[in-house]
């Protein structure tokens, strides 16, 4: 499907009229709708009597002609280089991408727009807490990419929608109900939990061998008897984050060592007899179902200090997943998690497998992003009425190499990633306002077409 870029001369008259160039003849039949976002108008679609110049590029693009009107209905936005294709009887403007956020300074100041440069079109970013789906017209900012410029942005809901922050139920449905009716779509949807994920994705066979299963904690009972079996687990709570609320227990003998990184900050250790540590178990709840536990399965170490891996997957066309990057999480000193705020660090997968040697290290890196890339056809088989973008996928890797899936980020950040690898930000933060602009219909013919100079 291909799209042109075009700069726009206003023309003199008041019906809804699109004078179009000549090189374009074949496309003017069955035309009678334009569209910008999700705005649809019926409109009178002709070809200019005046020679026009150019070729649909970027750097020579065709001069199309419309009424004020029209620009007005369709809230184009004065300074924006648009694109136009054609498909089903529809002349669109575009792409029109929005991006949902809960502070709109981070993705404003990082440069993730720029991409728009090469895509054309428009990126517009709204406020969680100020948008309004099922109004007409939504506010936001949108960058103009010719001046490198963020100013208000008043139009059409874009006909592709991240969601990039945490959002209510109710909104949440809101916006969704509002993009089906309306015939956009929203990206990254819906976020689901760790135990809906794992029970989703452990049928599908390519993935369920790696998925650590877990079991619910429903009573004191269920604790002892899952330590019975494994001697080893690991406790978490079932809509955790952050590492939050997790306790590592192992069964020695008749007693229970207890490592307790329930607080902030904290990583405490008990060793408890039975009755103790029963009524630990009251103290935090885990006989109320808001636990799930897991075998406490040893990954591998840097420096005495275990180690896993935030996996980055996303797509750029329709179908397939590419894994775009790979950062390790180090345990601080004496710590069994990882996670940052409990003192972990984040390391590229490039730096610390550098300690396996080039050919080991290749092969390492080449077995994780296959094992995301087939994870990521999993989420699509798993969830078949969503659509998944941009994920991060948390993933261990024990002492024999063999891969162990954690949990799914459906909103994956990626500010850590700036400080060590600028390269992996940029792609992060860009492959998903192509994949947008591509589901737009607006590709661009190369690979390389996609690379923007900072």
């Amino acid at each position: 499907m291909r799209s042109y870029w075009i700069e726009i001369r206003l023309l003199d008259t008041k019906q809804k009229l699109v004078l179009l160039p000549g090189q374009l003849e074949d496309k003017v039949p069955g035309i009678t709708t334009v569209q910008h976002g999700l705005i649809r108008i019926q409109s009178k679609i002709e070809l200019s009597a005046s020679n026009v110049s150019g070729k649909g590029t970027k750097s020579k693009p065709y001069t199309v002609a419309l009424s004020p009107c029209l620009v007005k209905e369709l809230h184009l936005i004065k300074g924006v280089r648009y694109r136009i294709m054609f498909s089903k009887g529809v002349m669109k403007f575009g792409p029109l991408t929005g991006m949902l956020v809960k502070d709109d300074k981070f993705t404003q100041k990082h440069g993730r727009a720029l991409i728009h440069e090469k895509l054309g079109g428009a990126f517009v970013t709204f406020l969680r807490d100020e948008f309004r789906p099922d109004r007409k017209m939504v506010r936001g900012k949108v960058y103009l990419a010719h001046s490198k410029k963020w100013v208000d942005y008043t139009g059409p809901l874009p006909e592709v929608l991240f969601i990039r922050c945490s959002l209510g139920g109710r909104k949440r449905k809101r916006i969704l109900s509002t993009y089906k009716k309306r015939g956009g779509l929203v990206f990254n949807s819906n976020i689901y939990n760790k135990r809906t994920v794992e029970k989703k994705v452990s049928g599908i066979k390519s993935v369920s061998d790696q998925v650590i299963k877990s079991r619910m904690i429903r009573s004191k009972s269920d604790v002892l008897a899952f330590l019975d079996r494994y001697q080893e687990a690991v406790f978490k709570p079932k809509n955790g984050r952050k590492g939050n609320g997790i306790f590592f227990v192992k069964k020695v003998k008749d007693r229970y060592r207890v490592y307790d990184y329930r607080v902030q900050g904290k990583g405490e250790k008990f060793l408890y007899t039975k009755r103790e540590f029963l009524h630990y178990l009251t103290r935090v709840r885990a006989n109320k179902g808001r636990y799930m536990a897991q075998r406490w399965i040893k990954f591998m170490k840097k420096n005495g200090r275990p180690f896993d891996m935030r996996v980055y997957v996303q797509k750029q066309d329709h179908k397939h997943w590419e894994c775009t990057g790979i950062m390790t999480r180090i345990a601080g000193e004496g710590k069994k998690i990882t996670n940052r705020s409990r003192g972990g660090r984040f390391v590229t997968a490039e730096r610390l497998f550098t300690m396996y040697g080039p050919q080991k290290k290749r092969d390492l890196i080449r077995k994780v992003s296959a094992f995301a890339e087939e994870f990521g056809y999993a989420l699509d088989k798993a969830f078949p009425n969503q659509h998944f973008a941009d994920v991060g996928l948390d993933i261990g890797m024990d002492k024999n190499e063999d891969l162990h899936f954690m949990e799914v980020n459906f909103v994956a950040q990626y500010q850590t990633v700036r400080k060590h690898d600028r390269k992996m930000f940029n792609r992060l933060c860009w492959n998903p306002l192509i994949h947008a602009s591509n589901y737009q219909g607006f590709t661009l013919k190369k690979r390389n077409d996609y690379e923007v100079k900072i």
